[in-house]
């Protein structure tokens, strides 16, 4: 299977001050490929395929553009539309704070309602970075932790999610306190935002109609105006960091969210199975043709061949699997690999 690092899959900014860990190698995340998406109707050629929209993909969701981020793609020359959707944005004020760019109150309430069921396919939320002509993001040097650690499909299954989420996490740990820290350093700006979540019931006329809210004076202070230089500015504070600066900034939440990430990382690339294992009760299987079945859990679904099938129903959640694999060569005339079973079970056909 391909390898790659860790550091492949995250913004190049991150790659010089996060731990040595992030060099680790994993299994390259084949299955989810931007540029030929497999949640595209006839892409997978699996029946009853929940399908994303050919103009959104998975692109259904605003990110969070962290100050620093920000500047990047303002400073940078290789990211002219990402640059002037920014300063469209700017321009506007909803959204804009001197943490970042957030989605405004409306979308956020409209993404909620519906990401259940229209997650990848409601255009009214398209990403307003996201390039359907073009089939790519504006600013993806500059994307944020969510797009970083998503994937519609993972090598290895429910492990790789896990794995994938906590990369997500330290990301977004990471943003806050670099923000912070440019926040602190370019004048110290208090923030003036709500200290806890609005009433998503009552709305002003401008988080209706998306407008730069009243208190946007209180909000960014001395830097009002000037919203595009403080970004730039914040970009300057964060490249110059080296590793040790970045681990004293993050303080306990950085061995704290780097161990749960090694965990992750070691279940995913080192999976230990179950001394007992038994087909999950989730899942379903349908007969596909002659010789294969469709198994389908919550996490995606897989064609098997018919003698895979027929192996898997040995796996009763009664006997040891030592005994499992020994009434299968006896029965079948066939000698499952580990890896087989290391699929199964990380994708959670196996529990």
């Amino acid at each position: 299977m391909s390898k790659k690092t860790i550091t492949n899959y995250i913004p190049e900014i991150y790659r010089e001050i996060f731990p040595s860990f992030f060099s680790k190698n994993i299994d390259a995340e084949m299955l989810a490929d931007c540029n030929d998406c497999v949640m595209l109707p006839g892409k997978n050629g699996v029946s009853g395929q929940d399908y994303f929209s050919e103009e959104t993909k998975c692109c259904t969701y605003f990110p969070y553009i962290p100050n620093y981020m920000a500047g990047l793609i303002l400073s940078a020359k290789k990211f002219p539309e990402g640059k002037k959707i920014i300063r469209q944005m700017i321009a506007a004020g909803c959204g804009i704070t001197p943490k970042g760019i957030m989605p405004g109150k409306k979308y956020l309430h409209l993404y909620e309602l519906s990401r259940k069921k229209s997650f990848g396919k409601n255009a009214s939320l398209k990403c307003p970075f996201y390039q359907s002509e073009k089939g790519m993001c504006a600013v993806w040097e500059g994307r944020g932790a969510v797009c970083s650690g998503f994937f519609c499909r993972h090598v290895r299954g429910a492990d790789g999610e896990n794995f994938w989420n906590a990369v997500k996490k330290y990301l977004q740990v990471s943003e806050q306190v670099l923000a912070r820290y440019s926040i602190f350093f370019l004048d110290g700006i208090p923030e003036n935002l709500p200290a806890t979540p609005p009433d998503p019931w009552s709305w002003s006329a401008d988080e209706l109609d998306e407008k730069k809210p009243d208190n946007y004076k209180e909000i960014w202070g001395k830097w009002e105006g000037k919203e595009e230089q403080f970004y730039i500015g914040a970009y300057e504070l964060v490249k110059k960091l080296d590793r040790k600066k970045f681990e004293s900034l993050m303080g306990i939440d950085h061995p704290y969210q780097l161990k749960k990430l090694e965990i992750a990382w070691k279940k995913m690339m080192k999976p230990q199975l179950p001394d007992i294992m038994k087909i999950n009760p989730a899942a379903s299987f349908r007969k596909k043709n002659e010789n294969t079945w469709l198994a389908s859990v919550p996490a995606g679904t897989f064609e098997i061949q018919q003698v895979v099938f027929d192996l898997l129903h040995y796996f009763d959640g009664k006997r040891k699997t030592p005994e499992v694999l020994k009434a299968i060569r006896k029965n079948l005339q066939v000698e499952p690999d580990r890896d087989l079973l290391e699929g199964f079970y990380q994708n959670r056909i196996l529990i």
